[in-house]
């Protein structure tokens, strides 16, 4: 008989965090952490929002990035129920994996792949102290099984986030 996996879905909520710090982890992998109001319980224009959370190995939020530079105007637009994807010429999404979550620092870890191209990655090179980031997610959480023998994790240099949880 397979095991179980738990499965929860999370409401959908649009996050403000700021950028603490950027690290290089190695030459091709560069950490940002970053930290806000928003990872904990908040209300914005009379709605009330959860805490941040992503307890399952591999959740992914999604970057909100512009291609313009002006991530305002490519924000979704957040309702009591969830998220609207009103139409946004300039705006990028990309999906990512926490690579750690510290609620007692109120901090995200995100770490980005340096392979030379790309939003999410170009966002990063130039990310500062500071520096503002939109993310929305996750929308579910699948956990691994409670009782394991063994596990074979397999995956490439961006799976990392999700092997290392």
């Amino acid at each position: 008989m397979a095991a179980q996996r738990a499965y929860t879905t999370h409401p959908l909520v649009l996050r403000r965090v700021t950028v603490r710090r950027v690290e290089e982890v190695t030459p091709r992998m560069r950490r940002v952490v970053l930290g806000g109001e928003d990872l904990a319980a908040f209300t914005r224009d009379g709605i009330d929002h959860p805490g941040f959370a992503a307890p399952g190995f591999d959740d992914h939020i999604k970057l909100i990035l512009a291609s313009d530079g002006d991530v305002r105007a490519a924000l979704p637009a957040q309702l009591p129920h969830g998220i609207e994807w009103t139409p946004a010429e300039h705006r990028l999404t990309r999906d990512y994996t926490p690579r750690r979550v510290d609620h007692r620092a109120g901090e995200l870890h995100l770490d980005f792949v340096v392979h030379g191209e790309g939003p999410a990655e170009t966002w990063s090179a130039s990310a500062r102290e500071g520096d503002e980031l939109w993310f929305v997610g996750p929308k579910s959480s699948l956990r691994l099984p409670e009782r394991l023998d063994w596990i074979l994790l397999v995956g490439d240099e961006t799976a990392l986030p999700a092997i290392g949880r």
